[in-house]
Parts: C-alpha cells; structure tokens; sequence
C-alpha cells in the first residue's frame, strides 16, 4: 500500500515493529507489536495517532498487529477511531498494559475493551502479566485473546526455580482458559528453552530478531 510522504515519516520516525513469534517454530511469525521509538509527553494523544495510522501500514505485514494502550489511553479513546482502525487492520489487537488505575477506571477499561471487541470484532490481550499491578485481575475482567508474560519473571527463571515454577503455572493456567501466551524478552537461545519448557506458545525479543544477547 503507497503512502503519503508524511505518514511515511510517521511511521519510519516514531515506530518500531516487534515480531511476535511462535516457540514452537520460531521462524513463523504470528504478528507484530507496535512499539514507540521514543518515550512521549503524551501517551494518550501518541496511542490516538497510532491508531489513526493503523490504515496506512504494510498489508503484507503478517499476522496481527498488537498496539499497546494504558488504562488512559483506552478510556479516552472514542468507539469511531477504534472502529475505523479495526476495519483498516483485520486482526488488530489491543494491548491492555501495565498501569495503576482507580476500580472505578478499571471497570470503565474492562468495559470498554470488552465493548470494541463484541462490537468491532478486536482482539484482547493482557500485557506485562507477573509486573505492577495484578496482571491476573486483568486477565479475570475480561475475556482476552493473548496474555504476555513480564520479560523480567523470563530473566529471573534463568537461576531461579521458584520464578521458572511461577512462569509454568502462569502459562499451564492461561492453557486451561484458552489463552495463548506469548513471553516477552526472549533474548538467548537458553531464553528461547526456558520459554518452551514452561509452555509458552508465542515468544517475543531479539532473539527473534536474530539478535542474540547474553
């Protein structure tokens, strides 16, 4: 798909694309995550312009494409802009991250989320599970499609048994319900086995990148 030179420059400039890959084959890539190059003064209004570009990517990109959204981002964000961003990316998903927020807000998410999925046909999945606030609540309030698990329990389980336990019973939990995981900061081959043992489906890191870190 051509684009117009500014969206171009908004793409190439403000993103990077992670390959979300499967443990099983790693070389078949299941999706990207969108991520920022930068750190923004303004996470709601970047998540908007995001979502705004959505149309404008390579169709040939593929699998899903994840976008990651605070409880802010999503409770700001209109219903047509996630409609128009669905129907131009078959496939979306939105990442619900990481991020304090009141119950009050925290129903309103849950709602929201669980309304552009029934309505526009997006899917759902839980970042940063095992980091800051109870990704597990999240994963309850809502009826997700993916559910990520923090790269930092990946790094501890490394030499720690009690983090590699946690990370087994996170994805044989996630299985019993349904939802694919996908373990974040996979960056070593050891990574890579650790990731398989515990029963994660999709990986992500630069191991997948075909950068290997020790």
């Amino acid at each position: 798909m051509m684009l117009k030179a500014q969206q171009k420059l908004d793409v190439v400039s403000h993103y990077k694309f992670e390959k979300i890959c499967e443990l099983s084959h790693p070389n078949t890539v299941a999706g990207f995550e969108i991520l920022s190059k930068t750190q923004q003064l303004s996470w709601p209004a970047f998540d908007r312009q995001t979502l705004g570009l959505i149309g404008h990517l390579d169709q040939g990109l593929a699998g899903h494409v994840s976008i990651n959204l605070s409880a802010a981002s999503i409770i700001n964000t209109q219903d047509s802009l996630i409609q128009r961003a669905a129907e131009a990316r078959p496939g979306l998903v939105i990442e619900w991250v990481e991020s304090f927020c009141s119950e009050k807000d925290f129903k309103l998410v849950a709602e929201s989320l669980s309304r552009w999925k029934r309505d526009f046909g997006i899917m759902v999945s839980i970042d940063d599970i095992g980091k800051g606030q109870d990704g597990v609540e999240r994963l309850l309030a809502v009826q997700a499609d993916f559910a990520k698990i923090d790269g930092a329990i990946l790094h501890a389980a490394r030499t720690s048994p009690k983090h590699r336990g946690a990370m087994k019973f996170l994805c044989q939990w996630c299985k019993e319900e349904n939802v694919p995981t996908v373990i974040e900061w996979v960056e070593t081959g050891e990574d890579m086995r650790i990731a398989q043992d515990c029963g994660g489906v999709f990986g992500q890191g630069y191991y997948f990148e075909g950068i290997e870190r020790c």
